[in-house]
């Protein structure tokens, strides 16, 4: 059987700033700004992952008309 962590190990260095990014309904999302790489907390891991969602909705969505 095949081990997820083992293969997103595996698959991680090869995300490189520019690597073109879809969704799951292979609508392109952007492209890789920046990868880095969490730390052992998962309090931290959460507070990370936030911050990237973020980044994303706001590089993402078109300001309104004035």
């Amino acid at each position: 059987m095949n081990d997820p962590l083992a293969m997103g190990a595996a698959l991680l260095p090869q995300v490189q700033p520019g690597l073109v990014v879809y969704d799951a309904a292979n609508q392109r999302l952007g492209t890789v700004r920046r990868v880095e790489f969490g730390t052992a907390d998962p309090t931290d891991e959460r507070q990370q992952a936030r911050e990237a969602i973020a980044d994303v909705r706001a590089s993402t969505t078109t300001p309104a008309d004035d």
